[in-house]
C-alpha cells in the first residue's frame, strides 16, 4: 500500500537520518515532524501535485506534528470522556475541512472557507 511505501522508504530513513545527522543535532520529536513533513509533501506529488494537494498535506502534517510535540497521545489515556470527545470532535472537524482543499481546486477551496468563516 501507498502508507506502507511511504513509512517505509521515506519517513524511516528520513526520521533515523535527521536523528544521527549531527549538523542538525534534532531531538526526537523534531525529527519526527521532519520526517512527517517529506512523507506528506510525497503524498502530495503522488496525487498530483497541485497546491490544494500541497494545502491537504500541510494542514494534516501540522495537525500530526503539534500533536506530537504536545503530547496528545499519551495525555489522552488521562483525559475524562468529555476531554476526549471534545479532541474527536475538533479532529473531525479540521479533517472535514481540510477535504475541501483535497476535492476542489485551491481557489474554491479558499473561497468555500472564507464562506464558513467569513
Amino acid at each position: 500500500t501507498l502508507t506502507e511505501i511511504l513509512k517505509v522508504y521515506i519517513f524511516n530513513p528520513i526520521f533515523k537520518w535527521s536523528l544521527k545527522n549531527k549538523l542538525f543535532n534534532l531531538p526526537p520529536k523534531a525529527a519526527y515532524a521532519h520526517a512527517t513533513f517529506f512523507v506528506f509533501m510525497s503524498m502530495a506529488i503522488w496525487h498530483g501535485g497541485q497546491l490544494n494537494y500541497f494545502a491537504y498535506a500541510l494542514v494534516h502534517f501540522l495537525t500530526l506534528s503539534l500533536e506530537n510535540v504536545f503530547d496528545l497521545g499519551i495525555r489522552m489515556r488521562k483525559w475524562d470522556r468529555w476531554q476526549l470527545w471534545i479532541y474527536r470532535c475538533v479532529t473531525l472537524v479540521i479533517w472535514s475541512l481540510s477535504l475541501y482543499f483535497f476535492s476542489y481546486p485551491m481557489s474554491e477551496a479558499y473561497l468555500i472557507l472564507m464562506r464558513v468563516f467569513g
